[in-house]
């Protein structure tokens, strides 16, 4: 029998989840590098894989744009736009500014 206390169960707790967290890092760097080496052909690969479809180019029409919004209510495109925005938001503010002063004993201080 094995007896579980607060601090082991916290623990693997814990660890578990580093390994989950570096388990996913490793899949997306996975992609990402297939990605930039293969360019175009890894995402027909990914269409394939995940989504089940043999895709022969990555551009949608103006015709398949048009049909696919009379496939769904105003609502949802309405959603969509605003899950945009926040979105860009959120990752826009994510962007790490530059900023740079001088002391008065001539000391500069920055972050790039």
């Amino acid at each position: 029998m094995k007896i579980i206390t607060s601090e082991n169960f916290q623990q693997e707790q814990t660890t578990s989840e580093v390994d989950r967290n570096e388990a996913i890092d490793r899949v997306v760097l996975d992609v990402i590098r297939n990605v930039r080496n293969n360019q175009d052909q890894a995402l027909y690969n990914y269409g394939k894989q995940f989504d089940h479809v043999e895709l022969d180019q990555l551009i949608v029409s103006e015709e398949e744009m048009n049909a696919a919004y009379n496939q769904v209510s105003d609502s949802f495109i309405e959603a969509i736009r605003i899950a945009k925005q926040n979105i860009t938001t959120f990752h826009e503010a994510q962007i790490e500014k530059s900023w740079f002063f001088h002391k008065d004993d001539g000391v500069m201080l920055g972050q790039k």
